[in-house]
């Protein structure tokens, strides 16, 4: 198992080094289809927002995402924008990776806010690490609000001793409900009848 969990890490590592440093235009095409979908849902009128939710490594993926989106000329006040686990580092600290910094920083100057839930015990994710910093320190207009998951009160004390041990199994938590009610419950969240700056509104930050 350890062997496997070596690969599929190792695999992540190829995938940012390909996509976000040697190759940078691999993904451009799938992206822009996906930005279309999501632009198409702006307009219309049957919705009053449009989630984009990631995880883990598909947190990087929201960079060129949003930057394709921004730049469609869409209104995009109906868009809220959540990563669980985020791991923007892994491809932004590249020091040739210049095309998703270039990104990064257009995106800091748009009116928007980057909402994302982290934990300390997730070996995986960069835990209260601002999106934004350090390629756009002066003058940014996008917002970060960091939320820490704070699992270890929503498990039972023998199941969180359990999960902590497995670094592998904590970065997934994100996405799975807790023994106890919790307020960052992934099912919650986009389930929720308010938009996802109301729902996050009253959490507590770290």
């Amino acid at each position: 198992m350890d062997k496997i969990k070596s690969l599929w890490l190792l695999r992540f590592f190829i995938f940012n080094v390909r996509a976000f440093h040697l190759k940078q235009n691999l993904l451009d095409e799938r992206l822009q289809y996906f930005a279309d979908i999501i632009c198409a849902d702006l307009k219309s009128a049957k919705y009053d927002e449009v989630q984009l939710i990631s995880h883990s490594n598909g947190t990087i993926l929201s960079i060129p995402l949003l930057y394709k989106i921004f730049n469609s000329g869409v209104e995009h006040s109906k868009l809220s924008v959540l990563s669980l686990g985020h791991c923007l580092p892994l491809a932004t600290y590249y020091r040739s990776a210049h095309k998703i910094k270039s990104e990064l920083k257009y995106l800091s100057h748009q009116n928007f806010t980057w909402n994302d839930i982290g934990s300390k015990p997730d070996g995986v994710c960069f835990t209260k690490q601002n999106p934004f910093l350090p390629h756009s320190i002066k003058n940014t207009t996008a917002k970060a609000l960091l939320y820490s998951a704070a699992f270890y009160k929503y498990y039972e004390p023998e199941n969180y001793k359990k999960i902590k041990r497995n670094k592998f199994d904590m970065h997934f938590r994100y996405l799975y409900c807790t023994d106890k009610p919790s307020p960052f419950n992934f099912f919650s969240i986009i389930t929720s009848t308010n938009k996802l700056e109301k729902t996050l509104s009253h959490k507590q930050l770290p």
